[in-house]
């Protein structure tokens, strides 16, 4: 998670995160599979 102008990181996405986002909205599956693709090039 990122915040203010220069983009700091706060903390990392958790398990919490990939399920939904904001005020309980969902995230779709091609966004979920690009997050957990991502996650693990780390």
């Amino acid at each position: 998670m990122a915040a203010w102008n220069s983009c700091r990181v706060i903390r990392r996405l958790g398990e919490k995160d990939l399920q939904s986002y904001g005020r309980s909205c969902q995230l779709d599956e091609v966004l979920k599979r690009m997050l957990e693709k991502d996650a693990g090039d780390s």
